[in-house]
């Protein structure tokens, strides 16, 4: 899962429309953006955070999961899926703000 890096992402609401704009569907626009804090992450031994700047973006991250945990395939041949619990517990790390409001992640600069 990819992400972008606070204490380097002075353009959040800027990239976010940005990104929104490259989706041709009608009605796609930035509403809400999930954050953490990296020290919650990485509470978790299984997960870390990596910078990986790219050209277009000097503050991309990305959320590494050393093992994924699977769920038990239902039918033989079926391509396997992420447990729902390993998800549910990644989910649980992360809050939302409103796009109308970024104050819960300008916060987290101080």
């Amino acid at each position: 899962m990819s992400g972008r890096l606070l204490s380097l992402a002075y353009n959040i609401r800027e990239k976010a429309d940005e990104a929104a704009a490259h989706i041709n569907r009608v009605g796609i626009y930035f509403r809400f953006v999930m954050f953490t804090r990296i020290d919650a992450v990485r509470a978790d031994q299984n997960l870390d955070v990596c910078a990986e700047k790219t050209n277009d973006d000097p503050a991309h991250a990305n959320l590494i999961a050393y093992k994924v945990q699977m769920a038990p395939a239902l039918a033989p041949g079926q391509a396997p899926k992420m447990a729902h619990d390993f998800a549910q517990a990644i989910a649980a790390i992360f809050s939302v703000c409103d796009s109308a409001d970024l104050t819960p992640i300008e916060q987290l600069r101080q």
